[in-house]
């Protein structure tokens, strides 16, 4: 019985340290990062999945994953282009898996997309802007 109970918790421990943050129906991946905290990340995902609920297509997000300080660093000209006033000083990028369901108009339904990236950019400490968003 003591092997039985050791083990399911074992199991317990290992699906929930592999699932990261999952709390709000997809799992959040951060990894490390020098240049963004959690809060900076949080608030990039929320900014990022109110776009999400905003599409057409019936999806579900399955996974949002930061893409790193350099790919992040990167992109900030790419971000900077794209922009009509104020330049950004921070750029921050952003992998996501979906799942579309039945009722989709422009993706495939019933489908499931994987490393679909979200580009974001700011100044200073303001709100983070969706500037792009897509495979590229």
């Amino acid at each position: 019985m003591k092997k039985i109970v050791s083990l399911l918790l074992v199991f317990l421990i290992c699906a929930t340290s592999l699932s990261a943050c999952a709390g709000d129906g997809y799992i959040k991946r951060y990894g490390t990062s020098d240049l963004y905290d959690k809060s900076d990340m949080d608030s990039a995902v929320r900014t990022i999945m109110r776009r999400f609920h905003s599409w057409e297509d019936d999806c579900r997000m399955i996974e949002v994953a930061y893409a790193g300080d350099e790919v992040s660093k990167e992109n900030l000209s790419y971000c900077n282009s794209l922009t009509n006033g104020e330049p950004y000083d921070a750029c921050i990028v952003f992998e996501t898996a979906f799942r579309t369901l039945d009722r989709t108009q422009g993706l495939n339904p019933n489908d499931f997309y994987t490393g679909y990236r979200w580009y974001l950019a700011r100044t200073g400490s303001g709100q983070w802007k969706v500037v792009a968003c897509g495979y590229g």
